[in-house]
């Protein structure tokens, strides 16, 4: 089967790349559905074991391996949808009372050298993204300072209080 009818199967679009002046498959859609119909079309096709396709999403796949690195007390960091965490987090220092400066280093999600904090109440359950710590409803925390329309990418996360002052003790 070639090149044109695989992505006609998968609603790809085949496009001429600009640098090598082939056509190469592109995505109409980003949805996952075409995707997983592209591995099973390819796999199907496929000679026996030659061709492999791998339909995890990649960030799935690096969270996984993520895992295994654990914080100092022996925890995985969670993120506040329960997965294990790749960011890398410091509290930089105490702006005032209610503020804090944290620096958010996660190479698969975003990245923000200083960003504010601000002190808050738990609306919901989930996990501390500094110590992995389970956030009960109504605890004392810590989340991204979001300014105007546009809104952090880090906005669901949450800090313990406790978190915050351990790390600056």
């Amino acid at each position: 089967m070639g090149t044109r009818a695989v992505a006609r199967a998968a609603d790809l679009t085949v496009l001429p790349d600009r640098k090598s002046r082939r056509e190469e498959p592109r995505k109409a859609s980003r949805s996952l559905p075409a995707l997983e119909r592209v591995a099973n079309l390819v796999l199907r096709t496929a000679q026996e074991g030659i061709a492999q396709v791998r339909t995890t999403p990649i960030r799935a796949i690096s969270r996984q391996q993520s895992a295994a690195n654990a914080t100092a007390d022996g925890k995985v960091r969670l993120d506040s949808d329960g997965n294990p965490s790749t960011a890398v987090i410091t509290v930089v220092e105490r702006q005032s009372s209610s503020t804090v400066l944290v620096s958010w280093r996660d190479s698969t999600f975003c990245h923000y050298v200083e960003q504010t904090w601000r002190l808050g109440v738990a609306r919901c359950e989930g996990i501390c993204a500094l110590s992995g710590s389970p956030i009960r409803l109504g605890d004392s925390i810590y989340r991204p300072r979001s300014g105007g329309a546009e809104q952090p990418i880090n906005a669901n996360a949450m800090i313990l209080d406790a978190a915050i002052r351990a790390s600056l003790d």
